[in-house]
């Protein structure tokens, strides 16, 4: 599903930051893709990673680096006490909320406008409403105005999940391939290739469909 925002016409990424699933979890063999994509696409040096960083610094993070695009490869879950402030599960049980994207994490999200994958179980669901949007992509596209976001709206197989990301940055470097086309090339790859998952219809992308993403000086 895609979900027309006017988010603007491309995404720039010179840099990248790929953050790995927490260690005191089940083990996701699968997201080891994140240093997969911090080879590829541009890293800074020093940049803390998936396992460079240390507990409540993730936030920080967001409010002080100009990072183009954020992809998560982690553990998410549904809270149903609090359904639009559910975390993504990292480092050291590190939980990761809507509400900590306030003040200065806030303020660097709408100045750079990053495109944001979440890659995690659940993230793009939110809470009941008639109206609007809940969870993550309140919070991200509606608060913090990034450039696009990528989040499954239920539970995802990882190798699944894993294939759908790696179809989805695969189709982004064809020219002129909007993040909507993007995303349906990796839904029907991900189909193909496991076809007794649901992981491919999982995905929402929240931006304008005729989007695009483009890397470093492509």
């Amino acid at each position: 599903m895609s979900r027309r925002l006017e988010c603007g016409s491309y995404v720039a990424v010179p840099t990248v930051l790929a953050i790995r699933r927490g260690v005191q979890r089940t083990p996701l063999p699968a997201g080891d893709h994140t240093n997969t994509f911090r080879g590829e696409y541009h890293c800074p040096p020093g940049l803390p990673g998936s396992r460079g960083m240390e507990s409540g610094s993730y936030a920080a993070t967001l409010a002080v680096l100009t990072i183009k695009l954020w992809h998560f490869a982690c553990h998410g879950d549904f809270d149903t006490q609090v359904p639009n402030n559910s975390p993504l599960i990292l480092q050291d049980r590190y939980f990761l909320r809507p509400d900590d994207l306030v003040g200065r994490a806030q303020t660097r999200l709408r100045t750079d406008r990053p495109l944001v994958f979440l890659n995690a179980c659940r993230v793009g669901q939110g809470g009941l409403a008639l109206t609007g949007l809940g969870g993550w992509a309140a919070t991200l596209v509606g608060h913090c105005r990034v450039g696009a976001l990528i989040a499954p709206l239920w539970s995802v197989h990882d190798g699944a999940a894993r294939h759908f990301a790696e179809a989805f940055y695969t189709a982004c470097r064809q020219a002129g391939m909007t993040l909507g086309e993007a995303v349906w090339q990796a839904r029907v790859a991900t189909r193909n290739a496991f076809p007794d998952d649901t992981t491919w219809l999982a995905y929402s992308l929240y931006a304008h469909p005729n989007a695009r993403l483009v890397i470093g000086g492509e």
